[in-house]
């Protein structure tokens, strides 16, 4: 069982997820960022989808022992993965940032660089690594990979990080990059 969504942040999920936390006594989740917090909120209300109605996060705990899950945001999208293994995901909006960038990372291009950099951040979470990690995971392959979305670029991207081999999957939706393990 995988489940991966994306979804768009409006100020109508906000406050939707604001008040769902205040009204469930979780005032402490409310004080995150924007996008964490409706982040947190497609969780829960993916999960109640999945387990039980009634799922909600205990005291400073946001984890059910049945269930792995990963949340990212970037620009104006939220994605979330859940899964009955360890899961990682990680999106990015494609744009134009510093060059020096570009000729570090070896890239050709945004879309290179985006791809390689949330495969990169998926393996940092699914090893629960730091950002400093980063120049620490190497990308040894990627090739391109059937997609369950027709017209979908997919690929798979093999990483290497401490000695191991890692498989990540990645996808662009729109003007974001997306990769994802399990």
């Amino acid at each position: 069982m995988l489940l991966i969504k994306e979804y768009d942040f409006t100020p109508d999920l906000l406050q939707h997820a604001r008040d769902f936390f205040l009204r469930e006594g979780r005032s402490d989740i409310v004080l995150k960022s924007p996008h964490s917090i409706a982040a947190r909120y497609l969780l829960v209300q993916e999960m109640r989808k999945l387990w039980a109605s009634d799922f909600l996060p205990r005291e400073g705990i946001f984890q059910h022992w049945y269930y792995f899950f990963s949340t990212s945001h970037s620009g104006e999208l939220i994605a979330i993965i859940i899964g009955k293994q360890k899961v990682a995901i990680d999106i990015e909006e494609i744009k134009e940032r510093d060059s020096s960038l570009l000729s570090e990372s070896w890239c050709d291009d945004w879309t290179d660089f985006y791809l390689q950099w949330t495969a990169k951040e998926c393996v940092v979470k699914f090893l629960d690594l730091q950002s400093d990690d980063l120049p620490w995971i190497t990308v040894l392959e990627i090739t391109p990979s059937p997609s369950s979305n027709e017209g979908e670029l997919a690929y798979c991207q093999i990483l290497s990080s401490q000695g191991k081999k890692y498989a990540v999957q990645s996808y662009f939706r729109d003007n974001y990059a997306v990769s994802y393990s399990h």
